[in-house]
């Protein structure tokens, strides 16, 4: 748990979306143990969901979880709610290109997207 959230969450993603570049760690482990932990969460959505059910996903530690859902539940209804700010392009791509490419395709596979922040609305 600790590379999930305090390495993955807080070392890599959390310093990433606020243009803190210099303070950024892309260490494999952390992203490891990130994809394990959303899928232990997707899996536990999956016990309970429904096909009629809406699901809602909180935050940028859980950015897998809404795509991992959408593979079992392809016509489920899922919003993402991002509460920091999404990174322009230029900065995303300081992810490595894996770990980026699979978290956009899991966590904006036709999902509704909110975020706080009026900065992340130029980047749609």
């Amino acid at each position: 748990m600790d590379r999930f959230y305090l390495g993955f969450c807080n070392k890599t993603l959390w310093p990433l979306f606020h243009y803190f570049t210099s303070l950024t760690h892309y260490e494999e482990d952390y992203w490891q143990d990130y994809k394990q932990v959303n899928r232990a969460f997707a899996e536990a959505a999956l016990r309970v969901l429904r096909a009629d059910d809406l699901l809602w996903v909180h935050d940028y530690h859980l950015m897998l979880v809404p795509g991992l859902v959408r593979e079992r539940l392809p016509d489920l209804p899922i919003g993402f709610f991002l509460h920091i700010p999404f990174p322009s392009y230029e900065v995303f791509r300081l992810l490595p290109r894996a770990w980026r490419v699979e978290m956009i395709e899991d966590c904006w596979a036709r999902v509704w997207w909110g975020s706080t922040r009026t900065t992340t609305r130029g980047i749609f």
